[in-house]
């Protein structure tokens, strides 16, 4: 096999053992497919399946004629191909799509201000801290539940006096988990599609000394999938 192909296939072969490693796919599932159809992987989309349709011609085909190999895969490509690698190697993380600059409330703060600063900011969760850490979340949710359950609102009333009905663990409210700054995105979508009782509202951002830094809701992961033109192909997780 020609010197440069045989290349080729050596890194196509890194490339899928990196790839089932890092998102723990199954034998079954094609590394291709599965990274394809992933949006961080959107503008690759095309050099991934001509990659993985090259690859399968030099595996399964005999693709020398009277000696000679029938196509060189080009160093472009190969280059291509490299750069996908770093990118799974170095994935989007939660720090690069957080929002940060999080809009604070504290315990002395009314629900007439925290309700007039949701409505001109354009917010529906405003996070509420005590003693410097986070002690719950005001939200359209917890407005309604207690609006539901008799209890008069009241513009002056202070966080302090609600925190029975904010608190993040609120069993019939929303949830609000945290993660890492340094989680791949992919891990992010799958903890909210994980089905609960509860819908997860926002995962709270970390850094190394459990200071939070930003927060990342569902619109954050959703805020560049590709155009309907672009629909993730359906059999990414079947064939090579």
């Amino acid at each position: 096999m020609n010197q440069d192909n045989e290349s080729f296939l050596n890194l196509c072969q890194s490339f899928e053992s990196l790839v089932r490693a890092r998102y723990d796919l199954e034998d079954k599932d094609s590394p291709y497919y599965y990274l394809a159809g992933l949006e961080d992987f959107d503008s690759h989309r095309e050099t991934i399946h001509t990659i993985r349709g090259l690859r399968n011609i030099l595996v399964h085909n005999n693709v020398e004629i009277q000696g000679q190999p029938g196509f060189v895969v080009q160093p472009v490509l190969m280059e291509q191909l490299k750069d996908v690698i770093a990118r799974v190697e170095n994935p989007t993380r939660a720090k690069d799509i957080m929002t940060t600059g999080i809009l604070w409330g504290d315990m002395n703060s009314t629900v007439g201000e925290l309700l007039d600063l949701m409505k001109t900011k354009h917010v529906k969760r405003i996070p509420i801290r005590k003693d410097g850490k986070l002690a719950g979340v005001f939200s359209e949710n917890a407005v309604f539940r207690r609006l539901v359950s008799g209890k008069q609102l009241k513009r002056q009333e202070t966080m302090s006096q609600w925190l029975e009905d904010v608190r993040l663990d609120h069993p019939d409210g929303e949830r609000y988990e945290f993660c890492h700054e340094n989680d791949p995105v992919h891990i992010l979508e799958a903890r909210f599609c994980k089905p609960a009782r509860q819908r997860l509202a926002i995962l709270f951002v970390k850094d190394n000394k459990e200071r939070i830094q930003g927060m990342v809701t569902v619109y954050d992961i959703a805020r560049d999938l590709p155009d309907q033109g672009k629909a993730v192909d359906p059999e990414r997780r079947g064939g090579r």
